[in-house]
């Protein structure tokens, strides 16, 4: 009833939605741009950035206690269970000029990974007094390629104790 008292304004209602789809068409399309592969880019955007380093021991849960127990991490792995080995791309993000923020365009750059984690993991380890623990908690090991951003390459052992989850042998 409403749209027929005021025919113009119904007309302009109509319109609305092709207006809106109009606008999102002709918006930056960056905003809506999907990561792609940096091995897959132009050459002439390829910046610098490397693949990520091999894992230093076989990917199987025997490999990563072999690993971590011939070095001085301050624990020692007693077993590893539920291990998964993950491999990441490295991957890029061309964010387009944004007229309305007036920002230029630019890159954004994710690191090639790779990941090995054991998310059932008990270690020994001791306490800041020297009392052993068995402790139970997850436990990763990653190297990682460099980018633009982030100009030296990493790598690194974590872990991270389930709710406190420390005992005394």
């Amino acid at each position: 009833m409403c749209l027929q008292r005021f025919p113009i304004h119904a007309d302009r209602m109509k319109r609305l939605p092709a207006i809106a789809a109009l606008l999102l068409a002709a918006s930056p399309t960056g905003a809506f741009a999907d990561w792609v592969p940096a091995e897959s880019l132009p050459a002439s955007r390829q910046k610098e950035w490397t693949k990520a380093a091999p894992l230093p021991f076989t990917p199987t849960p025997e490999g990563f206690k072999a690993f971590v127990n011939r070095r001085d991490f301050g624990f020692k792995v007693l077993k590893a269970e539920r291990c998964e080995f993950m491999e990441g791309r490295a991957l890029i993000k061309h964010i387009s000029e944004s007229p309305c923020i007036g920002k230029p365009a630019y890159d954004i750059w994710s690191a090639d990974k790779n990941v090995y984690e054991c998310f059932r993991t008990f270690y020994e380890t001791r306490d800041p007094l020297g009392v052993q623990l068995i402790c139970m908690g997850i436990v990763w090991y990653f190297t990682e390629g460099t980018t633009p951003e982030q100009l030296n390459p990493t790598e690194g052992l974590h872990k991270t104790t389930k709710k406190n989850d420390c005992r005394w042998p």
